[in-house]
């Protein structure tokens, strides 16, 4: 298989994607943002080395229908472009806790006696259970998480590369 500049950089891209994967699972915010900034700056590389290779190959047309009509695409180009022209990428955690209790209802009847007999029993029960689940958005974009937007991403950055290669607008290194 003939290797080009755009499987070198899908590959530092899914790199940059594994990293991101760590990162949310360490609830780690901070590091999260360097990894998108480096992500989303290798996979737009794909875009850019195989547009140079059409506009030197007149085949400019080609790359624009590859590109035009994928919203993904779009939005990542954005974003990447404002991360370097504007402004930094902004990412917001969202956290929700879930906290799971028990509680007694004294029934009309229920004697002292089955009342200390059932808090006994739950006492001896796993106490209070909490739970935090953090969610990652894009600023621009708070419908859709940050991670599997990006996954959904490297899946069109693949197809782009494979149609790229077959259009020959794939730069081979």
């Amino acid at each position: 298989m003939i290797r080009t500049t755009l499987d070198v950089k899908l590959q530092e891209s899914k790199h940059h994607y594994e990293h991101m994967i760590q990162y949310v699972n360490e609830k780690d915010l901070t590091k999260l943002k360097y990894e998108i900034s480096a992500f989303i700056n290798a996979a737009r590389s794909i875009l850019q080395y195989a547009h140079k290779t059409a506009k030197q190959q007149d085949k400019e047309n080609v790359y624009k229908e590859l590109v035009s009509a994928n919203p993904t695409l779009k939005f990542f180009k954005d974003l990447r472009d404002e991360n370097i022209h504007t402004k930094l990428v902004e990412v917001t955690a969202h956290a929700n806790a879930e906290i799971t209790m028990g509680f007694i209802i004294r029934q009309e009847n229920t004697t002292d006696e089955e009342i200390e007999g059932i808090k006994a029993e739950q006492a001896n029960q796993t106490p209070l259970q909490t739970r935090t689940i953090e969610q990652y958005f894009f600023d621009e974009k708070p419908e859709e998480e940050v991670l599997p937007l990006c996954e959904k991403y490297l899946v069109e950055l693949e197809k782009f590369t494979a149609e790229a290669k077959v259009k020959g607008i794939a730069p081979v290194i």
